[in-house]
């Protein structure tokens, strides 16, 4: 797993009322300062890594949407297994180094200290371009399986 160091700042999180696609949740915008620096994965977490750690596939539905492969991402895992993978982690450092980020530095990372909306600026037109939204895999990828039929 690779870590990047995310340098301690500030920024506006949530959306304004206005805001167009916006979810009632997110408002109020307000000024939030993360005041240590902290790492984060560079990328998400492998299913081969998943199965490094914990012995197990991450995922049954991998094997079942046909979605098995050790680079991919481990996807369609709860709560409480990412707390079972983040439990064996640091139990084999002796401390207790990883854990989720809080939304906060999750939302601060993700703006990678633009003032957009999104990390590539404000269309939303660009969204899938930048971000797996779920209309592309669900018009490309069809797995081949009996949930389908």
């Amino acid at each position: 797993m690779q870590f990047v160091w995310i340098e301690p700042g500030s920024f506006v999180m949530g959306s304004s009322e206005d805001e167009e696609l916006a979810i009632d949740f997110e408002s109020p915008q307000h000024p939030v300062t993360i005041r240590r620096g902290f790492y984060l994965g560079q990328f998400e977490v492998t299913q081969g890594q998943w199965a490094a750690v914990t012995n197990e596939s991450p995922s049954e539905a991998d094997v079942v949407f046909g979605n098995s492969n050790p680079i991919h991402p481990a996807v369609f895992v709860t709560w409480l297994q990412v707390q079972e993978l983040i439990s064996q982690l640091n139990a084999a450092e002796n401390d207790a180094v990883f854990r989720l980020p809080t939304e906060a530095k999750w939302e601060y990372a993700a703006h990678a200290g633009t003032t957009t909306r999104w990390s590539w600026g404000d269309d939303p037109n660009l969204m899938d371009d930048y971000a797996c939204t779920g209309i592309i895999l669900s018009s490309a990828v069809k797995p081949e399986s009996a949930l389908w039929d």
